[in-house]
This record gives structure tokens, sequence and C-alpha cells, in this order.
């Protein structure tokens, strides 16, 4: 595309200087034609470069991959075991590679060198004859370079805005050096969640999500506006949506529920001590609530009938504390 506009740019060019030869264009007019060309050509050079270096980074890569597998493919099992756990895992490091124990006490390698980039996969196996002790890759320790934030933020512009979220669109600079834009959906309110519990069962509460279009089990749960308390909030809610009022609160834990896209912070609580009640939903809400046994609960959540992440890590995380119930 970018060649054709190049080549379109020529052509265009030599026809705007002919009209001019011939009279037909001004020389104002030419000069602003052939200065409106030079932009197009000047963007078109650039994005041709990006591609050319794109290419010969992928190339590069695919070479290196190949040569580092092939390499790893001819070395005896016996020279892989005289590996340091450290050249081990900086080989594996290297090629990106998942790696997975056997039963059979060999290894299973598999996967590609650079994420997004996938060429064909190659699976290598190796009788080992590792001890126990060295099954599990050590990692090397994470450094204040590894989390530096390799993100540039150029510009930022709000582009849609309401009482609960805001969106904005930045023009960045990616890690890996090249322009792109980043959409960030805000969250005005923190997500409050309610995990209650009594006699081993849960509350949970189903309603129809407009955005999923599909009905939704979940735990309790709505927002809570800036300047409110969490747990202030999540009492509330648990008392709007279900009747209940609960003695003991404790806090479970807290998630970022779509980090790639969003910065919606979620909070969940244990209630206990629960008192029955009259509910009062909001005019947004038409809520069905069941009691279930923990057991159920966590069956739903495993088979998808639950799919509300807040719900999800909430059950799941108490479930994984407490095999046994409540």
């Amino acid at each position: 595309m970018w060649l054709e506009k190049l080549d379109e740019a020529e052509t265009m060019r030599s026809g705007f200087q002919d009209l001019a030869a011939r009279g037909l264009m001004t020389h104002e007019e030419l000069r602003s034609k052939l200065e409106r060309l030079e932009e197009t050509r000047a963007v078109a050079e650039r994005e041709l470069e990006t591609l050319r270096r794109k290419r010969e980074r992928v190339e590069r890569l695919e070479q290196d991959k190949e040569s580092l597998l092939d390499s790893y493919a001819k070395m005896a099992p016996e020279a892989l075991e005289a590996l340091s756990a450290e050249e081990r895992n900086r080989l594996y490091r290297m090629l990106r590679l998942r790696v997975v124990v056997n039963p059979d006490r060999s290894i299973e390698v598999s996967g590609a060198l650079v994420p997004g980039f996938t060429p064909t996969e190659t699976v290598l196996r190796y009788q080992l004859g590792m001890d126990a002790g060295d099954r599990v890759l050590r990692r090397r320790a994470v450094t204040p370079e590894d989390t530096r934030n390799p993100w540039q933020t150029v510009s930022s512009k709000q582009v849609y805005e309401n009482p609960w979220i805001s969106v904005r669109e930045d023009r960045v600079v990616r890690p890996d050096g090249e322009p792109g834009i980043y959409g960030v959906v805000h969250y005005k309110n923190i997500a409050v969640g309610v995990l209650a519990i009594e006699d081993d069962h849960v509350y949970l509460v189903g309603q129809y999500r407009y955005p999923l279009e599909m009905y939704s089990w979940e735990i309790p749960e709505g927002g809570c506006p800036e300047g409110e308390e969490p747990l202030s909030a999540a009492r509330r809610e648990l008392w709007e949506e279900t009747g209940l009022r609960a003695a003991r609160w404790r806090k479970l834990g807290e998630a970022y529920l779509s980090n790639s896209v969003a910065d919606e912070y979620a909070v969940w609580f244990l209630a206990t001590g629960l008192v029955p009640g009259e509910g009062r939903p909001e005019g947004t809400e038409k809520l069905s609530v069941r009691r279930v046994p923990l057991r159920e609960a966590r069956a739903m959540a495993l088979d998808g009938t639950i799919t509300d992440a807040l719900s999800l890590v909430a059950i799941t995380s108490y479930a994984l504390k407490h095999p046994d119930g409540a």
C-alpha cells in the first residue's frame, strides 16, 4: 500500500508540474500541492521503514529460534543434565518455552520465541533423570528494571464520560518503540461484593445483565462511590439486594477486574451472623435470590454457570481456603 502511495505521489507531482508549465495552475497552487505531496511521501517512507525494521526483526527472531532449537535438540540428555539449574532456566527463558515435567521424569518443552509471533511449534522430549528437588524450575528474582514502566504517554484526551465511567484515549510510545494508541476506561466507583455465608450455604443473586444480554448468577455486589467506605457500601448492597443484615464482617480480598483496558478496582467481604429482612432493589435491578450449599456454588463457578468475575474470585478463593465448608 505504501509503495503504491509513493508511486502515486510521483505521478501526481509530474502531473502538477505539467499543468503549471502549461499555465493551467498558478505557482502558488503548485507549491501548495507539492508540499502536501511531500508530506504524503514522508509518511509513506516512514511507514515503509517501520515495516522493513519489523520484517528484519521477525526474520532475526525466527533464525535465532531455529538456531537455538537446533542446538537444544542436539544436546544429549547427559549434557542437559549437566547444566546447572540457572543455566537451564536461562536457556528456557531465551526460548520463551513452556516446560512441563511428566510423570515418567521426562520434560516436555514447547512454545514460541516471542509472544504474539507463532512460528511452527516444536515439541521436544528428553529423559533427564532429574531428582525430585530439581523438578521445579526456579525463576530469577524480579529486578526494579523488570517492573519499570515501558510505556510513554505522548498525549491524552477524554472521549466520553457519564456519572459512572469516563473513557480516555492516549497516544503512546509502545514498549517496542512504535507509536500507538491506548483506550482506558476509568471507573468512578469501587466494586464491592459480599459472600454471605450461613450454615455452609451462600446467598446468590440472579439478574439480567444488559451489556452481556444474558442472565447472570452472582454474589450480592454493587458500587461504592467516592467518599464512601467499601464496607459501608457492602452492607448497603447486601441489604438492598437480599434484605439480609450481618452481625460480622471480614474483608476477604481485592482485585482489578479487567486491567488491560480498565482500572476497575474491587473489594469483597465475608458476611456472617445473617438476619433476614425485606430488601429494596434499585430501579435498574430485577432480582432473584437463592440460598445454595457452598459446594453447589463452587460447582456453579467451576462449570461456567457463574461467569461474573467478582463472584468467581470470591467463591473459588473462599472454597480453596475452606475445602470442608465454612
